[in-house]
């Protein structure tokens, strides 16, 4: 084997550097651009989502302060609602009212008849309760007792109202009996069980 002069060991130095460089940049400029890429995207990307937190914490405090007044607005409706664990509680609570109210009116009442919901599925925060009753008396005392129901801590509603006379051919001097059948209809929480 002979010796290689200095000048073939430069050359043979200077052409393994072009194709050790050439390697190098023929695989490593390709993978550099895709890590920037990678990390501008990243970096975008994060941006996006500092930019939606900082709208969320802009919005936090008016939802936070529509949240307390929906809560205020709730907790107003407590004395309205019917008072029950279950509907079926409701409706008894709901009888009891207009029994105390046609207690109170002088009025004679006769049957009560709690009703069901007609629709309890889904998600509804309030279901209707409703009660039919019938009652005797005069229209001083039929009056008093809707007023009574009107009037009432819990919002209710006369859905039917049938008043008749059941004895047309009485006498004028005898005290005056109507016969009035109503509907009544109040809102109960709907408890989920």
């Amino acid at each position: 084997m002979t010796a290689l002069s200095a000048r073939d060991r430069r050359t043979l130095l200077v052409g393994g550097a072009v194709i050790a460089s050439l390697v190098v940049l023929a695989k490593g400029v390709p993978a550099w651009r895709q890590w920037v890429a990678e990390s501008r995207s990243g970096a975008e990307e994060q941006a996006r989502s500092a930019a939606s937190a900082d709208a969320l914490l802009a919005h936090a405090k008016p939802m936070r302060d529509t949240l307390a007044a929906r809560n205020a607005r709730y907790i107003a409706l407590a004395p309205a609602v019917v008072a029950g664990n279950t509907l079926a509680e409701a409706s008894a609570t709901l009888a009891s009212l207009v029994s105390s109210a046609a207690s109170a009116a002088g009025v004679k009442l006769g049957a009560v008849q709690l009703r069901s919901p007609a629709d309890t599925g889904g998600r509804r925060a309030f279901v209707r309760v409703s009660v039919h009753a019938d009652l005797v008396g005069d229209i001083h005392g039929v009056m008093t007792m809707l007023a009574i129901l009107e009037r009432g801590p819990a919002r209710l509603r006369v859905r039917e109202l049938t008043v008749t006379q059941p004895d047309a051919s009485a006498p004028g001097d005898r005290v005056e009996a109507l016969r009035a059948d109503l509907t009544v209809e109040g809102v109960a929480m709907a408890k989920r069980q």
